[in-house]
Formats: structure tokens, C-alpha cells, sequence
């Protein structure tokens, strides 16, 4: 409103930050908006509801069955893998199990794999930009690359993995620190939480130890400080697609850039105005609304007095020439007309001519019983 625009010029630094920091939020925001609703009708994993339904396939470590048996060792319907029959069960290939125990609605399509890590030749293979295990032949892929090549595969391959939340965080920072993206991310939220913990024989003396010192570690921060460290906690996660309906999450690192600009415009605002108060130099000041208003009034008031003065001018303003001209052409028709007339009404008429002297001026008379009506033409 009036009086609240900038004057100074480290004012009108200030504001032009001010309005760039609200135009990339206000866009920012704008932009999310369309890819958020065209998210919610893309067919996509957005959680283990999409698994369980067996609309979509999983991988877990765990042995291979044959679900086509009579009488299947397992529950579910088993897609494939490079599992054998030694492979222990996981703690996600047996949550699986249970829930398919517990509700009958509930079938999942798996794939098996002996490890999370891919190996070749005994060694792990280690993703980065010059090495792909996905196309490394022969290689045995764990499954968080099942995942990974699936997606570039035309053949059959896994749709999402189950692992436990720390180490798949951990696993895809790792991966993105490495390849500079998130090849793999994580969607929905946790489930079937449970506590990591050290097991000890019954009435074994390293138990009160191991407990106290977790208790230091937790006291001391240290606990803490390792989490931070190995980004194992879902704050930590960057690659992580936690809406049900899609989309990724935007973070605050993604508009560092936005706040230094902003922070810059105030800071170089600051120093402009600094300085012009230690060299003394004599800052505008905001123009005062009464002043304005009485200004305003004043060119009214001039504006109505010059309009007045025009109109004047318009009604002295002299008669044209032409229209004069005009005038005495329209005189002149009318007066050959009257005398066309009067001519046309003496010749059905007796007169008598009063003087015939030629001096242009003639009067004639009209006998009418004992009246005389008398006429001088110019």
C-alpha cells in the first residue's frame, strides 16, 4: 500500500529477494502439484498391501519350492531365483509365510535368492559407475540387484524386496554415494517392527556387562551418533518414495540453493545500508500521504482550471471564413427564389409601374377593388 514501497536502495535489494523466495516456493509448490495427482492413477508398488495382493512380485532370501506340488512345501506361488534348497529362511521369507497362514486372501508371489549381495566367483560385487552387476554374466545376484536389473530386463524379475528398514537405508545411501542416484528407493511405510538384541545363554555372565554398557552408550549419545553416522534411521534416507500415492518427497537440501540467494540479498541489503549510513549519505525518504493527497488535489484543481479555459477559448473562437461564405451563397438562392416568385404572380396580374427612372429601385402597385397593396423590391 502506499508508503510501504521500497525507497533505499538496500530496501529494494532486500525486496527482490523477498518476492524470488516467495515466486520459487509459490512455483515450487504449483509444479508438485501436477505430478502428485497424475501419481495417483500410475499402477505402482506403493507398499506391502501391493505385494500381498500378489499383484506385484517379491524377492526375499529363502529356498526354493515348487508351488505347483500337490501338497507345496511352502505357501505362495514361487517365480524363481538362484536359491537352492540349503539356503536358510530369512526373517522376511518367514513373515511372508505367516501372513498367508493367518489369512487366506493373502497370496505372494515370490523370488528366492541365497544373499542381499551379488557375488562372482566368491567375491562381491561392488555397483558403481565402472562396475554394473546386471551385466556381468554368470554372476550370482543378490536381491537388491535382482531389483535393480529387473527393471531394465525384459525378462521376469522381482518387483520390490523386503528387508529390514536399517540396512536397506543404509544399503541405498551407500549405492547413491557411489553412483550419484537413487538406482533403488524405498516406498510405503515399516511394518512388523521388532528390536535387534544379543543372544546369551541362560544365566550367562556376560549378559549384565552387555546391558550396561548399551545403557553408557545410550546415556553417553554414542548410540545416537552411530545411527547418524551410518544413515540407518528413515530421517536419513535419501532415496526414499514414502507417499501412498507417489511422488518423491522434497527435502530441505533440495532448496539450499533457494535460501543462500535469499540470504545473500539480505546480507549484501545490510552491508549497502551500512554503508551509506558510515559515509553519511542522505537517504530517501518514503514520500508522506498527505503531501501525496494534497499534490493530487492541487493537479485537479489545475487540470480543471486549463479545462475551463479551452471551453472559453472554443466559444470565442471566430466564425470560419467558409461558413461565412457558405451564409451568403444560401442568401443569395433564396432571394433568386423570392424573385422567381414574384415575377411568376405580375405576370398573372395587372400593375402599374410607380417609376420608371432605371435607379434599380422599383415600386408597383396592385389595383384590387378600392385597396392598394404597395411592394419595393431590393
Amino acid at each position: 500500500g502506499p508508503g510501504k514501497a521500497a525507497v533505499t536502495m538496500s530496501g529494494k535489494i532486500f525486496m527482490m529477494g523477498h518476492w524470488f523466495f516467495l515466486a520459487i516456493i509459490a512455483a515450487t509448490y504449483t509444479g508438485a502439484i501436477g505430478p502428485y495427482l497424475a501419481a495417483q492413477e500410475i499402477d505402482m508398488v506403493t507398499g506391502l498391501d501391493s505385494l500381498s495382493s500378489g499383484r506385484y512380485s517379491v524377492v526375499v532370501r529363502g529356498p526354493p519350492w515348487n508351488s505347483e506340488a500337490l501338497r507345496p512345501e511352502y505357501l505362495g506361488d514361487w517365480l524363481g531365483g538362484i536359491s537352492d534348497t540349503n539356503t536358510s529362511r530369512s526373517t522376511q521369507f518367514k513373515l511372508l509365510q505367516t501372513m498367508m497362514e493367518s489369512d487366506s486372501s493373502v497370496s505372494f508371489r515370490s523370488f528366492t535368492t541365497k544373499r542381499m549381495e551379488s557375488y562372482y566367483n566368491g567375491q562381491e560385487i561392488i555397483a558403481s559407475n565402472d562396475v554394473d552387476p546386471c551385466n556381468i554374466e554368470d554372476a550370482e545376484l543378490g536381491a537388491f540387484d535382482m531389483v535393480k536389473c529387473g527393471t531394465d530386463a525384459a525378462s521376469l524379475a522381482p518387483d520390490a524386496l523386503i528387508f529390514d528398514a536399517p540396512s536397506a537405508y543404509y544399503e541405498l545411501n551407500t549405492r547413491k554415494d557411489r553412483l550419484g542416484k537413487c538406482e533403488l528407493v524405498t516406498v510405503g511405510s515399516q511394518f512388523s517392527s521388532s528390536s535387534f538384541g544379543f543372544g546369551f545363554p541362560k544365566k550367562s555372565t556376560l549378559s549384565i556387562p552387555f546391558n550396561k554398557a548399551i545403557q553408557t552408550l545410550k546415556s553417553t549419545g554414542k548410540i545416537e551418533d552411530m545411527r547418524e553416522k551410518f544413515r540407518i534411521r528413515r530421517a536419513d534416507s535419501e532415496c526414499s518414495e514414502v507417499f501412498e500415492g507417489g511422488g518423491a518427497e522434497m527435502t530441505i537440501v533440495m532448496l539450499t540453493g533457494l535460501f543462500i540467494f535469499t540470504t545473500a540479498a539480505i546480507i549484501i541489503a545490510l552491508c549497502q545500508w551500512g554503508v551509506q549510513k558510515a559515509l553519511g549519505i542522505e537517504m530517501p525518504s518514503p514520500p508522506d500521504e498527505e503531501e501525496e493527497a494534497e499534490e493530487e488535489h492541487m493537479a485537479e484543481e489545475d487540470g480543471a482550471v486549463e479545462q475551463e479555459e479551452e471551453m472559453e477559448e472554443e466559444e470565442e473562437e471566430p466564425v470560419p471564413i467558409a461558413h461565412r461564405v457558405q451564409g451568403l451563397f444560401a442568401q443569395t438562392d433564396r432571394i433568386e427564389t423570392a424573385l422567381k416568385d414574384l415575377q411568376a404572380r405580375a405576370k398573372r396580374r395587372r400593375f402599374q409601374p410607380a417609376n420608371n427612372q432605371g435607379s434599380g429601385i422599383f415600386d408597383w402597385s396592385t389595383v384590387n377593388g378600392s385597396n392598394q397593396n404597395s411592394f419595393r423590391i431590393l
